[in-house]
């Protein structure tokens, strides 16, 4: 029988309440705890520690659902509960050792830990522990295993800020530990290889194309082994079978001065390296062309130099001399632009232009040139001892180019100063001429081929001179620069050391 619990009041002379409480409880038991109890505990167990808690069978197979673990691993209920589900988020490198430590626990009823990577719902890997103990009956079977969750170590701020960073480069991203096993794999790079992160260990060397495998693992063991940061490029297979390049970039990390893992980015170039290949061979197939015509049609122009010539040498009419000197200035100004040609693809395709070297007087040479001009007048100086051991010949082409450049740009009936000056370690070269100033944009690409500044009309070349200009100066060693202005006129100035 029950007694139920009341309070008794009663009133005093004098209209006084006297109030009393008496507490009466019943002489029996407690009630019966509910029959779920364990379960219940179990529960606030969960939300009361910081780690992910779950209850297993001895053969590993969750026996409950746990709403923490999916939320942390992104995994379904159905994905979990299924047999051994839980284990599909470990790394696959972790898989069977977490297993095999799981097993041997349960089968020795004894307690157990290990240290796994766990894919996160983002995709990334985290390090976790987990551990736990067998649950008993009375003749020592394992009825149950209750096992604890959580991370190995709390990320910290700069890993915080590296992982963002990472997931915002346009490459793969990946970090390791010292072993190779892979820690991190940003968005790019888990889209790529797959979810279960194939760049760990040496699975990415299987995408590598055959013929770049044994460099590219030599280049990487190279690098490993002396632990500095060093580059690879290769090509590697995507998902749909294309092989892509890619250009990578390998950094140790260090701690208190001991490598304990790298970081890696590789970004695709293959979009470019096409670009670029397409490009070299047009370039070669048009100096090819270039190489091939230019020396098809030097033969016939010579041979009507040569007729030119034996002309002139004849008594000739006045009627006859005009037509005589046009075909030889065609015929001369036409040899000059195959000429010119021919040193473009010489130094694009062989390297650089050749030298005859011999004693020369820089000095002597401007005077003699500038005794030939027709269109321009020149006047020469010169200072100090300007002789050296250069090609006599290029530099005739040298200077010719930058006279013939100044008469088509300068001002029209003013003087072109041509000066060599000597210096300790060489002569100084310089032309200039009063005129219009280059344009500010064009100085930057002034000396590259095919470019043509603003001219006259019926003024055309190449857009080969200052390109060779300075052919012919680095062949020597040398370099050559240009300055321009309203108030002082162009300028070029050519350095040759002796």
């Amino acid at each position: 029988m029950q007694h139920s619990d009341r309070i008794e009041t009663s009133v005093r002379p004098h209209g006084r309440v006297n109030s009393q409480c008496v507490l009466r409880t019943s002489p029996s038991s407690h009630a019966p705890l509910p029959p779920d109890l364990a379960e219940r505990r179990f529960r606030a167990l969960q939300q009361a520690i910081p780690e992910i808690v779950w209850s297993l069978s001895a053969s590993g197979d969750l026996l409950h659902d746990a709403p923490a673990w999916r939320e942390l691993t992104g995994q379904t209920e159905e994905q979990l509960l299924a047999p051994l589900g839980w284990l599909e988020a470990v790394h696959p490198e972790d898989r069977q050792r977490t297993l095999q430590t799981f097993l041997a626990a349960a089968n020795e009823r004894k307690a157990w830990s290990v240290e796994h990577r766990l894919r996160l719902a983002d995709g990334t890997f985290r390090r976790m522990r987990a551990r736990g103990a067998p649950v008993l009956d009375d003749s020592g079977r394992v009825l149950e295993i209750i096992a604890a969750v959580g991370t190995v170590q709390q990320e910290s701020q700069s890993e915080l800020l590296m992982r963002t960073l990472a997931e915002s480069i346009p490459a793969l991203v990946w970090r390791t530990g010292p072993d190779g096993r892979s820690e991190f794999l940003n968005g790019m790079a888990r889209r790529f290889f797959g979810p279960e992160g194939g760049i760990a260990r040496d699975a990415w060397v299987e995408r590598l194309h055959p013929d770049d495998r044994e460099r590219a693992m030599h280049e990487r063991a190279r690098g490993v082994h002396r632990e500095q940061l060093f580059d690879l490029q290769y090509r590697m297979r995507d998902d749909s079978g294309e092989y892509r390049v890619f250009y990578t970039h390998i950094a140790p990390v260090r701690e208190n001065g001991k490598t304990t893992g790298w970081v890696g980015t590789a970004l695709d170039v293959t979009d470019r390296t096409r670009v670029e290949t397409e490009v070299r061979r047009v370039a070669a197939f048009t100096e090819e062309l270039l190489a091939i015509v230019g020396h098809d049609l030097r033969d016939p122009l010579n041979i009507v130099l040569l007729g030119t010539t034996l002309l002139r040498m004849t008594e000739l009419r006045d009627e006859q001399r005009k037509p005589v000197a046009r075909i030889a200035g065609a015929a001369e100004r036409a040899v000059r632009m195959l000429e010119t040609l021919l040193d473009f693809t010489q130094a694009r395709i062989g390297g650089g232009i050749k030298l005859r070297r011999a004693p020369t007087d820089l000095a002597r040479l401007c005077t003699d040139l500038s005794a030939e001009q027709e269109r321009i007048k020149v006047e020469v100086s010169a200072t100090g001892d300007c002789s050296g051991s250069w090609d006599r010949a290029r530099l005739e082409q040298l200077i010719g180019n930058l006279l013939r450049n100044a008469a088509e740009h300068g001002a029209p009936g003013r003087t072109v100063e041509l000066r060599c000056t000597a210096e300790t370690d060489g002569v100084v070269l310089s032309v200039r001429n009063a005129g219009a100033p280059i344009a500010p944009e064009m100085m930057p690409t002034l000396f590259e081929p095919f470019k043509r500044g603003a001219r006259g009309p019926g003024l055309r070349n190449l857009g080969l001179g200052l390109y060779i200009v300075r052919q012919i100066a680095v062949a020597h060693g040398g370099i050559v620069e240009a300055r321009s202005s309203a108030e002082e006129g162009t300028e070029f100035r050519v350095l040759l050391p002796r």
